[in-house]
């Protein structure tokens, strides 16, 4: 089955949360409190949870996502429809213009590309962000059992894949983070908060 295929069908399927994880609010709450007037990219934005928080706080947000009803449920969520652009399109193809955002959102993107794709994004994203802007992603280290879907075939990294994939244009850190979801089940990500220095 064709990758964006099966991400069509389980966007179909599944109710994904309204809100965002806790680490991208103590993300938000470290980094951004009080500030106002900022351009956020949410790439990979699924059905919106991270989105809607930040226009809700006052926020500009580009969300993409190549999932047509994620942007589709995205978009009829919305409440602050003048904050928000929804684009539907692969986040390996994006074209933005250069050193135009302000934070850039890539919540278990990365585990759906290849590396030399994650590569390839974080360049990119270096190129969108001003000089100081923030990135956060979250990337899984393992997936539990229970979550695996083959169809999907997605990526776990080590450290040192995570520091090669960022390529050097970045500095800041990089942990290891446990969530539980579901009945307790734990899901491990490396949660990355760093800063554009190119």
């Amino acid at each position: 089955m064709n990758k964006l295929v099966a991400w069509e069908k389980l966007h179909n399927a599944a109710k994904w949360l309204s809100t965002p994880s806790g680490d991208f609010e103590a993300f938000m709450a470290a980094n951004y409190w009080g500030e106002s007037g900022l351009v956020f990219l949410d790439l990979g934005c699924a059905t919106g949870g991270s989105t809607i928080f930040l226009a809700e706080k006052g926020f500009k947000v580009i969300a993409v996502d190549a999932s047509e009803s994620a942007c589709t449920r995205l978009a009829d969520n919305l409440t602050n429809k003048d904050l928000v652009q929804v684009v539907n399109a692969d986040v390996t193809k994006l074209a933005l213009k250069s050193r135009s955002i302000d934070c850039v959102i890539a919540a278990n993107i990365f585990d759906c590309l290849e590396i030399e794709e994650a590569q390839a994004l974080f360049k990119a994203s270096s190129g969108w962000l001003k000089v100081g802007g923030r990135l956060f992603a979250r990337i899984l280290i393992e997936e539990p059992a229970p979550f695996a879907r083959p169809e999907l075939k997605l990526k776990y990294y080590s450290m040192d894949e995570v520091i090669k994939a960022m390529g050097g244009n970045f500095y800041g850190s990089i942990i290891p983070v446990t969530r539980y979801v579901g009945s307790n089940i734990p899901v491990h990500n490396w949660v990355i908060d760093v800063v554009n220095g190119k």
